[in-house]
């Protein structure tokens, strides 16, 4: 090899190293989930409390209704489950994502089928004072902070699947509005399903574009 092409091979390779940028490593999977539930249930929690008490005898009605506690339960594990494939997916090495998609998917669907079920076998009729004003918006608004801070972990994990990794943090996101409003607004399907439950598609389609358009690395 000559003089002069060593020399050219030498600038090159100082000038690919001139052009790196220092990268953020990016947290752990578990430390990302633990500041994202934690988070995340806790502003949820005191926005919505801040804004309204919860439904008078929720705690009557959570110990003689083992639907509505079923309910909850599946509802909390649905929103865990998503977060946690959410963060996980489009990371190199991870599973493939049909595995990662089916827990959430199959668990999202358990928890309407138990609201389905009260059309079947009604707990009884709802006041309508129970409702609480503009349910609806409250879910859709307080969705945003902790979908805004899922976003911003997924930076730096994931490199490829950046739109179904948006659509699961942000039906995450907006679980945890919907499980604390069916504590404190009127307990009936039908509602649940037009004003709780459908901001988790709404926030989830939002999350998964803003996640193709600015998370896909080129």
């Amino acid at each position: 090899m000559t003089q002069a092409n060593q020399t050219n091979q030498t600038d090159f390779v100082e000038a690919l190293i001139c052009d790196l940028e220092p990268v953020r490593r990016a947290r752990p999977w578990s430390h990302a989930m633990f500041i994202w539930c934690g988070l995340s249930w806790c502003l949820v929690g005191g926005v919505i409390l801040t804004i309204g008490p919860l439904r008078e005898g929720i705690t009557g009605e959570l110990l003689a209704s083992p639907r509505l506690a079923l309910e909850l339960a599946i509802g909390i594990i649905a929103g865990i489950a998503a977060i946690a494939a959410g963060l996980e997916l489009g990371v190199p090495g991870s599973p493939a994502t049909p595995r990662l998609s089916s827990a959430p998917l199959l668990l999202f669907a358990a928890w309407v089928l138990i609201i389905l079920f009260e059309f079947v076998n009604p707990i009884g009729e709802p006041p309508s004072s129970a409702m609480r004003a503009h349910c609806f918006l409250q879910t859709m608004l307080v969705s945003l902070p902790s979908a805004t801070m899922a976003l911003y972990l997924l930076q730096g994990r994931i490199l490829f699947d950046t739109g179904r990794a948006g659509l699961l943090v942000g039906t995450a996101a907006a679980a945890v509005p919907a499980l604390w409003m069916e504590l404190s607004c009127m307990n009936e399907p039908m509602h649940a399903l037009q004003f709780h439950l459908s901001p988790i598609l709404l926030i989830g389609a939002i999350t998964a574009l803003i996640a193709h358009r600015l998370l896909a690395r080129p």
